[in-house]
């Protein structure tokens, strides 16, 4: 009889022990990408966790939105590159075009000399 009193108190304290933590959110891996990886290496591990879990399906969310956020950015980069190739391109077409026209000059009608000797070769009437 004097044992159960202190078992009692034993099992209630171990049943009573800190609940669990909440599994991580997206946003909480997307920040902190070395948790993200150990997380995911262990999802990769534990083929059973990897579909039931959670927190795995929370890593594989945010894996997949830092994946697109690189490719966002890296669109961005990309546009932005091509558009200072196209005003490189379109400088230098300019510049070319301008050459060209000052080293050969359209004709004038109006500023041509004006031939006033008739054609030798010109046939007779």
């Amino acid at each position: 009889m004097k044992l159960i009193p202190p078992l009692l108190a034993v099992l209630t304290v171990a049943a009573c022990g800190a609940p669990p933590p909440p599994p991580r959110t997206v946003n909480d891996l997307a920040e902190d990408p070395a948790v993200l990886q150990g997380l995911a290496a262990r999802c990769e591990a534990d083929k059973k966790a990897k579909f039931t879990d959670v927190e795995c399906a929370n890593a594989r969310r945010a894996m997949d939105r830092l994946g697109s956020a690189d490719d966002a950015k890296l669109h961005d980069e990309r546009e932005a590159e091509f558009e200072r190739q196209r005003a490189e391109r379109r400088a230098k077409d300019e510049a070319a075009k301008r050459a060209a026209s000052q080293a050969n000059p359209p004709f004038d009608p109006y500023s041509s000399p004006v031939a006033t000797e008739p054609n030798p070769a010109a046939p007779k009437p």
